[in-house]
């Protein structure tokens, strides 16, 4: 059985992101993915007893309907763990942060620019790449995520589908993404992320 999963309560992130437009997120969107995709699974393919990692790295052999909202319930379980506020980067990732984009600030201003230039919906990923051990930002679509990708390792990610911003920010996703990028990225979580890798 496949759950959505967020650890905080829909007023933690506000005035930031609202109580509203979390309860929607989450509630609709977000279980709505995980309620699809345990319909789905019970159709025989012995899916259900599948991790959502195991079900997604079977996308070129599974339907796509079911790829699609596996992906978007991990993606989502992801996003909620990417935020929380007046959370620092540990030593570990304030090195990479320096020696990738020489500072914080310039973290989050390459990450807002290269947020923002994702056409139509998808997912914004703050990333580590084993090849080169820097740090990097990767846009992906729709429900595409990094579990397939075995260079970069996924520390953060921003949901750039507008049910993640529209109650609050209407069409405006530059806005959108400064006020998340510059309070409410959960850089514990990126270190963790880090460190385990």
């Amino acid at each position: 059985m496949f759950t959505a999963t967020k650890e905080y309560s829909n007023d933690y992130l506000t005035p930031f992101i609202s109580s509203e437009t979390q309860l929607y997120h989450f509630e609709k969107h977000h279980k709505g993915y995980a309620n699809t995709l345990n319909k789905l699974v019970e159709d025989g393919q012995h899916l259900s007893e599948k991790s959502l990692e195991e079900i997604i790295k079977l996308e070129n052999s599974i339907d796509a309907v079911i790829y699609n909202n596996a992906a978007q319930v991990f993606n989502h379980d992801f996003y909620w763990k990417s935020l929380a506020l007046n959370k620092f980067p540990g030593k570990e990732l304030q090195n990479a942060i320096d020696r990738s984009f020489e500072n914080i600030d310039n973290l989050k201003k390459i990450y807002i620019e290269k947020a923002s230039k994702l056409f139509g919906s998808g997912w914004s990923w703050l990333v580590f790449n084993k090849k080169s051990c820097l740090l990097d930002i990767i846009n992906t679509s729709n429900a595409n995520n990094l579990l397939l990708d075995g260079d970069n390792i996924a520390l953060l990610v921003i949901d750039l589908w507008e049910h993640a911003y529209y109650i609050d920010y209407r069409n405006d996703r530059l806005k959108y993404l400064t006020t998340v990028v510059n309070n409410c990225l959960n850089w514990e979580f990126a270190t963790q992320n880090l460190i385990l890798h």
